[in-house]
């Protein structure tokens, strides 16, 4: 690690960290401006219009950080945490803990009176376009704050501090959405710790952006929440008996007592099978 660090134009990982994040909200902006400008003048349907800003926001982060990395770095890409070792055990285990969670939280908030099932509206096409959504903002946040944040900022501090700093950076992202409160940003930066725990052992993203898909999608997509404040289509057509801390109002599951003890719990248990998977 000390090598890397000394071929690094860079010397402190905690400083190219912080360094690349202005540059990538500048990038990241601008390509999916261009890309919601296109859907605009091409006039896409409401279906697509998600997709398209967002691939163009995926291209805008994968361009950042491949300079940061080649340049400043001066790292392989595929170091960020693309490896072939475990792939798909992790994806595997990533989407399987996602739907744990939602599916669970689901059931446990609608025998206790939280949320009621309207109907269920099946629409292919849109459960297919709520995959390719959900899948490319996992890969764009997990990329840029797993990837190349929590993984230079552990070249500068211990762990669970590294995790802690690119959690509370993962919750100042989500600051500006809709309906969000003192419980929803907590759970968002809760999130982070869950993302990045595996990784911090691991310094594999196919765990994170497997879990981070996992989540959106079953929240959203599948049982009917808002995710982090966002309405989307949903499979299940859900409606809350009143907006409590215990189903997270308008924000979503993210916003819930409920959702607190889902991820202390699972953070927990993550962080002890990668530990004892790095003993191994």
């Amino acid at each position: 690690m000390e090598k890397t660090n000394q071929k690094s134009v860079i010397k402190h990982g905690w400083i190219r960290a912080i360094a690349i994040f202005i540059p990538w909200l500048i990038s990241y902006g601008s390509f999916s401006s261009l890309g919601y400008l296109l859907t605009q003048k091409m006039k896409v349907s409401q279906e697509y219009s998600l997709i398209i800003p967002q691939l163009f926001g995926l291209m805008g982060t994968f361009l950042i950080t491949w300079v940061f990395v080649k340049f400043i770095d001066r790292k392989s890409f595929y170091t960020l945490g693309f490896i072939k070792k475990r792939m798909g055990k992790d994806i595997f285990l990533g989407i399987t803990v996602g739907f744990v969670m939602m599916a669970v939280g689901f059931y446990i908030l609608k025998y206790f009176g939280q949320i009621n099932v309207e109907n269920i509206q099946v629409n292919y096409l849109k459960i297919a376009i709520g995959i390719i959504l959900f899948i490319v903002v996992a890969f764009n946040e997990e990329l840029i704050l797993r990837g190349y944040m929590l993984n230079n900022f552990m070249d500068s501090m211990p762990r669970y501090w590294a995790l802690l700093v690119s959690s509370l950076i993962f919750g100042a992202l989500h600051l500006g959405n809709a309906n969000i409160d003192a419980i929803g940003l907590s759970n968002i930066i809760l999130a982070g710790f869950l993302l990045g725990v595996s990784y911090t052992y691991t310094k594999s993203l196919w765990f994170p952006i497997a879990l981070h898909f996992s989540w959106n999608f079953f929240q959203g997509t599948i049982f009917g929440y808002a995710v982090s404040g966002n309405e989307t289509y949903s499979l299940i057509k859900q409606s809350r008996t009143a907006d409590t801390i215990w189903n997270g109002g308008k924000f979503g599951f993210e916003a819930s007592v409920t959702a607190i003890i889902f991820l202390l719990v699972f953070i927990f248990l993550i962080a002890k099978y990668y530990a004892n998977q790095a003993k191994k």
